[in-house]
């Protein structure tokens, strides 16, 4: 009687359990910087861009969930924000590049800061890779 039992309890609460999950949809978006393509907020110490995302709703930034990602030159998603560490030739000394974002209805903003909040002759990477994946219920 147990080895019916309790199979059959285990698929009757696996079955309960997956029917009262909710739908979820997840878009993913990708966004390549070229090095050129960044601009200098030399108040606030940091670089950033601008990138039109109109599946960034009021309706997601209030129910849904958005998460981002620098894609590395080995193809590797790194979760932003990122710090990413830096080596100085010139001074012989590490430093970090914080990589974050900002977002609102229709956009979002990439952005780039060194720990020493310079913003001058930058030593950006050739291009920079985002992934955006929007998760919303259905």
């Amino acid at each position: 009687m147990k080895k019916i039992l309790f199979p059959l309890l285990a698929t009757l609460v696996l079955a309960l359990s997956t029917s009262c999950g909710r739908d979820v949809d997840i878009e993913t978006y990708y966004f390549n910087i070229n090095h050129y393509e960044w601009s200098a907020n030399t108040n606030y110490g940091y670089f950033y861009k601008e990138c039109p995302l109109p599946a960034l709703t009021p309706e997601v930034i209030q129910r849904g969930m958005v998460t981002v990602y620098l894609v590395d030159e080995d193809g590797y998603d790194n979760p932003v924000p990122y710090l990413m560490p830096r080596y100085d030739e010139s001074t012989d000394m590490y430093y970090w590049e914080n990589i974050r974002y900002d977002m609102c209805a229709g956009k979002i903003t990439f952005i780039i800061q060194d720990s020493d909040f310079y913003t001058g002759q930058m030593d950006f990477a050739p291009i920079y890779k985002f992934k955006v994946c929007i998760a919303v219920e259905d």
